[in-house]
């Protein structure tokens, strides 16, 4: 590898290390024009569970990637963008689609009908789960979405070793020289130590998919 792309990997890795950074700065100045800044509201926002990646907003718009709804409901399968709720989590905006009415509280989808009724004790409690105003949610959430794109990845990675090694029997190169080190730990210091050396090989499939996805997420 030469210098120049040595230092075009280490700005890539930079910059992506610091959107995490920029995207929290430039949520909380614009939290502060509203009301006071609440670091822990917008770190919780955004390592919970929701229905699109909001990513920052941008003179007062929100920059969003949007996940699909989907919904089993009195009418049957309904399926939606979640940008329709248009970042509303308060039961406010109301969502038509498949002939019903639907609201969004704190990521729960209620039918609107059912929803006004309910007691605010009713609302902002996550139990029991009443499936009477609320419809089954199979939505792809952000939670999901990262963990189908972290199996995507490691299939790609691994794939990619598994041939380099298969073309390549002496010291690894690139990809598989990076991602050696990893798997010997998981051998010499997990497996190997807890469960010993005649047994360790038929669990190595398990324990590295385990910790390679814990770390992919």
């Amino acid at each position: 590898m030469t210098i120049a792309q040595k230092s075009i990997k280490l700005i890539a890795i930079v910059v992506l290390a610091l959107i995490p950074v920029a995207s929290l700065a430039l949520e909380g100045g614009q939290h502060g024009e509203d009301k006071e800044f609440n670091a822990s509201e917008l770190i919780n926002d955004h390592i919970g569970d929701s229905h699109e990646f909001h990513i920052a907003d941008w003179n007062g718009h929100p920059i969003s990637f949007y996940l699909p709804v989907i919904l089993w409901t009195d009418n049957g399968l309904t399926l939606f963008s979640s940008e329709k709720f248009h970042h509303d989590n308060y039961g406010e905006t109301v969502v038509e689609a498949n002939g019903q009415e639907f609201v969004r509280h704190h990521e729960r989808i209620y039918y609107k009908n059912k929803f006004e009724t309910m007691t605010q004790e009713d609302k902002e409690t996550m139990v029991p789960v009443d499936y009477s105003v609320r419809p089954l949610d199979f939505s792809i959430t952000k939670l999901v979405f990262s963990m189908m794109f972290s199996v995507l990845l490691l299939f790609i990675l691994f794939s990619a070793v598994g041939r380099s090694y298969k073309k390549n029997s002496k010291a690894p190169k690139g990809l598989a020289a990076f991602l050696e080190p990893l798997v010997l730990f998981v051998r010499d210091d997990i497996a190997i130590p807890n469960i010993g050396e005649k047994k360790y090989a038929r669990f190595m499939p398990y324990l590295l998919t385990i910790f390679f996805f814990i770390s992919g997420k």
